[in-house]
């Protein structure tokens, strides 16, 4: 939990593959919480961890950074209305200039939104480095935008990067799946 001042993840493994090594939050940002202040991640991991909302992480602040080779994956939402399995949006500005965001999902995605990134408010910026270097979002799944997901006020550029292989899955029972890259409802 970070509520002001500034995290630099440069390595490690927030998280983990097996039951012992995951951080479950019962709402937001199971990996980490951002309420204020400023992370930048160019290396690291963040996997395994659920929440509601922001399974890998949930942002809330001023300023987030990601690039080099830093990656957030495998993290599960863990209710069937949740959003953004990678990283949740809610406020301030998202940049992306490298690393990866890739296979963060739910096992029931009726209602789930941005698999990969939701942007519920704030601005979300994918764009190339200094050396052309840029962010991949791949093999996410969420009913609605299993890659990104725009909502009420957010807002997304994309200058450079990759969105690949996303899925905006189906539910059985729920008859619909929308925008396996992105899908925009409002912002």
């Amino acid at each position: 939990y970070l509520a002001s001042g500034t995290l630099n993840i440069t390595g490690g493994t927030i998280g983990g593959t097996s039951s012992n090594d995951k951080n479950d939050a019962g709402l937001n940002g199971g990996g980490i919480y951002v309420a204020g202040g400023t992370l930048n991640m160019s290396g690291g991991t963040i996997t395994g961890n659920t929440a509601d909302n922001g399974a890998g992480v949930y942002f809330a602040g001023d300023t987030f950074t990601m690039s080099g080779t830093a990656l957030i994956s495998a993290n599960k939402g863990s209710v069937i209305t949740g959003s953004g399995f990678g990283v949740y949006l809610e406020s301030g500005t998202f940049t992306m200039s490298g690393g990866t965001i890739s296979k963060n999902t739910i096992s029931d995605h009726r209602g789930t939104s941005g698999g990969g990134v939701y942007v519920g408010g704030g601005e979300f910026k994918m764009v190339a480095d200094e050396n052309g270097a840029y962010g991949t979002i791949s093999e996410n799944v969420a009913t609605f935008g299993g890659g990104v997901h725009v909502a009420n006020d957010g807002k997304f550029t994309m200058s450079a990067g990759v969105i690949s292989a996303n899925r905006g899955q189906e539910y059985s029972n729920y008859g619909a799946n929308y925008g396996g890259g992105g899908y925009v409802n409002g912002g």
